[in-house]
């Protein structure tokens, strides 16, 4: 189970209306185009109990994003969350709710964002 939060233009955390199931997903990458939406391989999604709008956010490694010349989708372990800011420069806030599932997800992510 996750609950998300986003930092706002307040520089605060702000919980956001996302919560339920947490997946991370692959996918066949759009190679012939450039278009935002269809460079990422990878990807989170959230299956939202609290509305029928799921939350999605593309993952890209720090090689493709230094190819496609955009910013680095990063991520970060801190306390109870993790964090990502992604390619526009949104930061989430992903609290997962059992520590083993924490750690497991952050690795991923990171396995994700790190590789070649």
């Amino acid at each position: 189970h996750c609950q998300m939060y986003k930092f706002g233009e307040s520089q605060e955390w702000e919980k956001i209306d996302y919560s339920g199931v947490l997946a991370i997903y692959s996918r066949k990458q759009n190679e012939d185009e450039v278009d935002l939406d269809d460079i990422y391989d990878h990807g989170i999604i959230i299956l939202n109990r609290t509305s029928p709008e799921n939350f999605s956010v593309g993952l890209l490694s720090k090689n493709q994003s230094k190819n496609l010349g955009i910013s680095e989708v990063k991520v970060e372990y801190q306390s109870e969350y993790i964090m990502l800011k992604n390619v526009e420069g949104d930061i989430f806030g992903f609290w997962v709710h059992e520590e083993k599932d924490r750690e497991s997800v952050y690795s991923l992510i990171k396995a994700i964002v790190n590789r070649d």
